[in-house]
């Protein structure tokens, strides 16, 4: 019979190899995004890639997709180096699980807010007649980054309780 442990771990297995992939993923649309900001839509050939691009939308969509996937990288990144360390450590109840926890939090609604602000101004400066209001979509990244503020709080109080019992 599994232990509480065991699964936890087996959780962490997965989150480590999602993390990965994420990652990977994240990476790779941050270069197609940088690619296709360097090629002009005029100059793309397949047909499916000229139906999808509008002349209009086309860096807009770049703009929007670099500094989403940008972000999400370096999060997918940070998740992984979590997971690692979770691992490695054997419970989540660690102080540098912890802290990798709480830094994730943080960053993460701060990447989401710096990324957005920062696509809006390259969009604003850039796409001429770009008038779109400033949409804050960022509760998604906020929920996510309360949460992982939270469980590194959950995770720093069983640290703390495993120390004392040693």
């Amino acid at each position: 019979m599994k232990t509480t442990n065991d699964k936890i771990q087996a959780l962490c297995r997965f989150g480590k190899i999602a993390a990965l992939l994420f990652t990977v993923y994240c990476l790779v649309m941050t270069v197609i995004c940088v690619a296709l900001m360097i090629i002009h839509p005029e100059t793309l050939t397949v047909a499916p890639l000229n139906l999808m691009f509008h002349e209009e939308e086309y860096f807009e969509q770049c703009i929007e997709g670099l500094f989403f996937y940008g972000h999400e990288t370096i999060l997918g990144f940070m998740a992984f180096n979590y997971f690692r360390i979770e691992l490695e450590e054997g419970t989540p109840f660690t102080f540098e699980g912890a802290h990798e926890l709480m830094v994730h939090g943080v960053v993460g609604i701060i990447l989401a807010v710096v990324a957005d602000v920062a696509a809006h101004m390259c969009l604003k400066s850039s796409v001429p007649g770009f008038d779109l209001p400033f949409a804050l979509d960022w509760e998604g990244f906020v929920s996510r980054g309360v949460l992982c503020i939270g469980l590194s709080l959950v995770c720093k109080l069983g640290a703390e309780k495993f120390e004392t019992e040693e």
